[in-house]
């Protein structure tokens, strides 16, 4: 049986994610994805952040993303107004290409 991905503000692994999405999320970040050629760079900061999740707690993507539609604290965490969002994503994650994502990443 899984754990609950129960957020809390107190909670060690929750506040050093906080501060990676807070990178993740930064202006600097959005202009390189945008300049590498991301179109949908909000829709891809939400993947960046799901999948982080993911190998983070070590569950699976699809299970973050259960944990979002479920707990409104976390989708506060993630930045998510709606549950619209999480259906966005997971279309966007099916067709999502694993070289293109991390070329994103790279820093030169």
């Amino acid at each position: 049986m899984k754990h609950h991905l129960n957020y809390s503000k107190e909670d060690p692994n929750y506040m050093l994610l906080g501060k990676i999405f807070k990178i993740i999320g930064s202006r600097k970040s959005k202009t390189i994805m945008g300049s590498k050629g991301v179109k949908n760079v909000n829709m891809m900061i939400l993947s960046i952040k799901i999948i982080f999740t993911a190998i983070f707690f070590n569950t699976t993507v699809e299970f973050v993303v259960q944990e979002l539609k479920r707990d409104k604290k976390l989708r506060k965490f993630f930045e998510i107004s709606d549950v619209q969002m999480l259906f966005k994503f997971l279309n966007f994650y099916q067709d999502l290409n694993p070289i293109h994502m991390l070329k994103s990443l790279t820093v030169y």
